[in-house]
């Protein structure tokens, strides 16, 4: 008895924890008598069990399977033809022969899913049939068929379950019939496997659902042929001779296709099909409608077996579905396309045919997923590439512009900066004659203007060499300062008087607006020259006869500036070109006249000279280039300021080493006229 323990006649025998020669366990599954009349019990919890007389009338019981939690689990105890003997169990299937494990307690063979020999460790029931098979109820994972003969050493199983046509994969117990035919009880529903075809036909026989519900080990072949199969609602007796056969495979037919829960043909809603489903071979489906569900039926509502579907969407599965009692399939976010829902059934005997129901399903893509997309993307892409190209071939050009520039700058420089090394010294004789000659206190009236035309020309000469030399030297290196104190409001009118002729020849109101009379501060004079040279040359270059140009001077003791600034009546600047006034190698596109290094110039040494430039525009036209430099000596380093030594003062001495030779000055006169000639004409084109 379960939980009651053993009854032999009228005693009882019960399991007692201070006697281990008591029984095992109280619930008692199964009693096996063998061949040579010994009583094996399988208790659930405790093992197997020999029950053994005890000589005074009464059973001792020797126990075995108690080593772990699934050995102790025995459900069903079976003999075979030889002699074996069969444990079903929760951890397999355990075979001995009575002698051998007298002998020795670990002389059987075992068979589980951990050594890969069975599905499921579960083991519900055993039964050996006419054949001398052994099935093997597998809780779960269906059953397995293995054909031992004389040997249990290496058992070769077959497994069955659902989807080989099983009702239900939670086997409880086997019977054989009259035919040999296997009647499978299961936790829903009961098959009958034909053994000779190696098919299923399954049944419900009852409407009630508890009555479909079987327990486990409880079914029975009757002598009469009748099966009795115990169920959570009484016991269910069969005659497998007067069960109906309907081999007939059914018809699928689609009944009905639901978007979001709401059939597609129903009133009220938007109708996707002419004709009623059943009757329609494709449906076309919007891409948001790329989520449904597709209802399919046998139409067969006389069975009591309710048949099983399989399905498969060409185009999106890999294969056919489980076999499901469940008449619908589902499919979501399936990508625009053309597919194709095939779906068929199998019949009670779990038989499938070759032939089945197939609807098409058309799910058309959004408009920018269309060919017609495609093909403009295409074109997008290919005009995008063009642009880039052309874009990537343009920079590629101007690279190669700037390169040229480049390397024909160099090439100028290095023209510019031979010829003016050439120039200095005859030049430097020139100005050493022209001083002399300015000594002498009588000239002839007729050479007074020549005279002084010479001596103007070779300064500005001298100027333009010395600003080429720059140029190059700021190129190879940065300009070091020479620092010396001086008169910067002298010198700055010094300037201002080299550029007084200039303005009467063109008629211009040229102006010199110093703040203070005087004002003495540590300068570059070399520099400051260049600087105020080349913003006045701009100044009268671009500003026609009748024009106005301010040189003004300002000095801010209080915060220790220099103010230089630069004001005309000119062309002005164009907006678009302020940006590249002071970059190098680009002055050449500013304008049609070009304003050459000089501005490039300007911003590199006011630069060096701790200062800024700035550009800015005058209300009535023109120009203004403010130049600020500091006039506090602080903002200096040490290296900044002029030593007597200094390399930098051998030109002026030069020119006083050669006052006395004036026999060469003729020559040098004649030798630097050529190249006057040459640099006149070259300080007319922009470098």
């Amino acid at each position: 008895m379960r939980g009651g323990g053993l009854r032999v006649g009228n005693r009882l025998w019960l399991h007692h924890a201070d006697n281990p020669a008591s029984l095992a366990s109280d619930d008692v599954y199964s009693l096996l008598r063998d061949r040579k009349g010994r009583m094996w019990v399988g208790t659930f919890g405790g093992g197997l069990d020999l029950a053994l007389p005890d000589g005074k009338g009464g059973y001792i019981f020797r126990h075995f399977f108690n080593d772990s939690y699934g050995q102790k689990r025995i459900r069903m105890l079976v003999e075979d033809r030889n002699g074996w003997i069969g444990a079903a169990t929760s951890d397999g299937v355990f075979i001995f022969r009575p002698e051998r494990l007298l002998a020795d307690e670990q002389a059987y063979y075992h068979y589980n899913r951990q050594n890969g020999n069975l599905r499921s460790n579960e083991i519900r029931h055993l039964l050996q049939d006419r054949n001398g098979n052994l099935w093997i109820a597998e809780a779960g994972a269906g059953f397995s068929i293995c054909k031992p003969g004389d040997d249990y050493a290496r058992l070769r199983f077959s497994h069955y379950g659902v989807s080989d046509g099983l009702v239900n994969d939670m086997i409880q117990a086997f019977a054989e019939d009259s035919k040999g035919n296997i009647w499978i009880t299961t936790e829903y529903g009961v098959s009958c496997f034909d053994v000779s075809s190696k098919t299923f036909l399954n049944y419900f026989l009852s409407m009630q659902m508890l009555q479909n519900v079987y327990n486990e080990t409880s079914a029975l072949a009757l002598p009469d042929g009748r099966i009795l199969m115990g169920s959570n609602d009484g016991v269910t007796v069969v005659d497998p001779s007067r069960v109906n056969t309907d081999r007939r495979i059914p018809y699928v037919t689609f009944t009905d296709l639901r978007l979001n829960g709401v059939s597609a043909g129903s009133s009220g809603t938007e109708r996707l099909f002419e004709k009623s489903l059943p009757y329609t071979s494709s449906v076309q489906l919007d891409y948001s409608q790329h989520s449904f569900t597709v209802y399919f039926s046998t139409l067969d509502y006389s069975a009591i077996v309710p048949p099983r579907f399989t399905y498969q969407l060409q185009g999106y599965d890999k294969g056919w579905s489980v076999p499901s009692v469940l008449p619908w399939g589902t499919y979501k976010n399936l990508p625009p396309g053309t597919y194709k829902l095939h779906v068929k059934a199998c019949n009670s005997f779990g038989q499938w045919g070759d032939d089945y129901t197939t609807l098409e399903i058309v799910i058309v893509p959004p408009f920018w997923r269309t060919g017609w997309a495609f093909v403009i993307y295409l074109f997008l892409l290919g005009s995008l590439m063009y642009v880039a190209w052309r874009v990537v071939r343009r920079m590629d050009d101007l690279r190669n512009k700037v390169k040229v520039e480049k390397e024909l700058t160099e090439y100028k420089l290095r023209f510019f900066t031979h010829i003016s090394h050439e120039f200095r010294t005859p030049l430097t004789l020139i100005q050493v004659a022209l001083d002399k000659m300015h000594q002498v206190k009588v000239i002839p009236k007729e050479m007074v203007s020549s005279v002084r035309m010479m001596d103007k020309s070779a300064r500005r000469m001298s100027r333009l060499v010395n600003q080429l030399l720059e140029f190059r030297k700021m190129q190879e290196k940065k300009p070091v300062l020479s620092l010396e104190e001086a008169d910067v409001i002298a010198f700055l009118h010094e300037i201002y008087l080299n550029f007084k002729e200039v303005a009467e020849s063109k008629r211009m109101d040229f102006r010199f607006l110093p703040s203070v009379p005087s004002y003495k501060m540590f300068l570059d004079k070399e520099k400051l020259d260049k600087i105020v040279y080349n913003l006045l040359s701009n100044a009268f270059k671009y500003t026609p006869s009748g024009g106005k140009v301010d040189f003004s001077v300002q000095v801010d003791e209080t915060i220790h500036q220099l103010v230089i600034r630069v004001v005309d009546t000119g062309v002005g600047i164009p907006k678009e070109k302020r940006e590249q006034l002071f970059k190098h190698y680009m002055q050449n596109s500013l304008s049609g006249d070009s304003m050459g290094i000089g501005l490039y110039l300007v911003h590199e040494l006011v630069q060096v000279h701790k200062g800024t430039v700035v550009y800015e525009e005058c209300r009535g036209g023109g120009s203004a280039f403010i130049v600020t430099l500091p006039a506090d000596v602080s903002v200096y380093d040490k290296k900044d300021f002029l030593i007597p030594e200094s390399a930098l003062l051998h030109e002026e001495e030069l020119r006083h080493r050669l006052s006395p030779v004036m026999p060469l000055c003729t020559t040098a006169i004649i030798r630097a006229s050529f190249f006057m000639n040459v640099v006149m004409n070259l300080s007319a084109v922009s470098i």
